[in-house]
């Protein structure tokens, strides 16, 4: 469910992820049972940014992100199974000149070479990916008395970039890895057409675009709204809900927009997850800062007493350097930062929050942006596309709505987000996931009891709960009349 909840409030409407395998790693099982397991994944991961897909190793661990390394490449996401020490990383990676496939096998042994002095290359082959060229090499070294097998494999993307997967084993796994390896490269596929490249291009300049006139104050007014509650279904069950609050206020004496998202899920099993988001964005765009929080608690279950967690994500951009600082485990008052530059047509999830309201939602057309995404820990391809109005029905009535599709890099999963001719929200839909615009009554009265009992358990800790308002600042109260943002 912390999946669900991230989807809800971390990038403003909907928040999008990579899709695709997400094996869990095998915690108890023996190495040699683990080992036994391993196999290429029977489902693609796939990652909406970079247009790419590939099936790992599975049962792993995957762990998304964007960070440079040494070499200067970019390092995208990594499948792990410590248990048994493989590890498995993708990389985009440019050369200086044009390279051919012998060019480039001669790239990744030099590469090895340079930080294992007594590799052995144990073969080179060259395949196809997806239609693509592509390359593997196999290699061995020694590192601290143990022998390590160093398998590379790259798949032409440009002739001077190319996707780089290196794969590294204990060698004694070299039958089943090298196996596995050979078959994840030919799995390998480039999931975006030169054509799709050219729209995103135009996208980006058209959402560069809107935000210079948002900037400027030239854009549609914002239409703020004070209040607003959605239900949250999943697979027709109701979860709780979501409560958004607007409004225009000073920071630091900086004139802007102040948003406060708030949820309660509330699960079957009766864990309860809380999440407050609260969010400024100047209103020449070049200042924001965000205190992002999600609460676990685990309600008092018979002698045992209640449990709560709290995970805190902070933000604070000034003009194109963006900090955020996260905590180092739950309940951690240490925090790690990580300093990023934004690229153009970055957006911050004020804009995204606000976009329906920003744009002529009379005319279809398709925006992108750069967002920054908390799983990736980095900035993904944010798609925003106005498709026109349609029938939906809300709570058994049928009403006229206005389609906005939202995805990363044009790559499904795409929500469906639904608002009203001046952009106010009217419903969500996420895959099984639904929030609905919901009179708040209704929503108080549902759920106000359940919030009481949650607060109740809460006030039985010592000492007392996290607070999830940032600090210096009291509470909202979700069961009554909410504080402006």
């Amino acid at each position: 469910m912390r999946t669900l909840v991230t989807i809800l409030l971390l990038a403003g409407l909907v928040n999008v992820t990579a899709t695709g395998a997400r094996a869990q790693d095998t915690p108890g099982m023996a190495p040699a049972d683990i080992l036994s397991l391993m196999r290429l994944a029977s489902e693609p991961y796939v990652d909406p940014s970079f247009g790419f897909s590939l099936r790992p190793f599975s049962p792993c661990q995957m762990m998304r992100h964007k960070q440079m390394v040494d070499d200067g490449d970019v390092e995208l996401v990594q499948f792990v199974q410590r248990a048994i020490h493989w590890a498995l990383f993708i990389r985009i990676s440019r050369t200086p000149r044009p390279m051919n496939s012998d060019d480039l096998l001669a790239h990744l042994e030099a590469s090895l070479v340079a930080t294992n002095p007594d590799v052995e290359v144990l073969g080179r082959e060259k395949l196809t990916a997806g239609g693509r060229d592509a390359v593997r090499l196999a290699a061995s070294c020694t590192i601290e008395g143990r022998k390590w097998l160093r398998q590379r494999g790259a798949v032409f993307f440009q002739p001077d970039e190319f996707f780089v997967l290196s794969f590294n084993t204990p060698l004694e796994h070299r039958e089943k890895a090298e196996a596995i390896f050979a078959d994840a490269i030919r799995s390998f596929e480039i999931v975006r057409s030169e054509m799709t490249q050219d729209l995103l291009r135009q996208a980006l300049d058209r959402g560069a675009a809107l935000l210079r006139r948002v900037a400027d104050r030239k854009a549609e007014p914002k239409r703020l709204v004070p209040e607003l509650y959605l239900r949250c279904v999943v697979d027709g069950r109701d979860t709780g809900f979501v409560w958004l609050r607007e409004g225009d206020i000073k920071q630091q004496g900086i004139p802007g927009t102040g948003l406060l998202h708030e949820s309660w899920i509330f699960e079957e099993n009766g864990m309860v997850i809380r999440q407050l988001n609260e969010m400024f964005l100047a209103d020449d765009l070049t200042f924001e800062q965000w205190d992002n929080r999600i609460q676990t608690i685990v309600p008092i279950q018979g002698t045992v007493p209640v449990r709560t967690t709290m995970d805190i994500e902070r933000g604070l951009r000034q003009d194109n350097r963006l900090v955020v600082s996260v905590s180092t485990s739950p309940n951690s008052e240490q925090f790690q930062d990580k300093v990023l530059a934004t690229p153009n047509a970055y957006a911050s999830a004020a804009v995204v929050a606000l976009f329906a309201r920003l744009v002529d939602l009379s005319k279809p057309e398709l925006y992108a942006f750069a967002t920054y995404n908390s799983e990736r820990q980095g900035f993904v391809l944010r798609t925003l596309r106005i498709v026109g109005p349609q029938n939906i029905t809300v709570d058994g009535q049928a009403i006229r709505a206005v389609r906005i599709e939202d995805s990363e890099g044009l790559i499904p999963p795409v929500s469906e987000v639904y608002v009203t001719e001046t952009g106010r929200l009217v419903k969500i839909v996420a895959n099984k996931l639904e929030m609905i615009a919901t009179p708040k009554e209704k929503v108080v009265a549902r759920y106000r009891d359940k919030v009481v009992a949650v607060e109740r358990d809460l006030q039985e800790l010592a000492p007392p709960a996290p607070n999830a308002a940032p600090s210096g600042q009291s509470p909202p109260d979700p069961r009554g009349q909410g504080r402006t943002p």
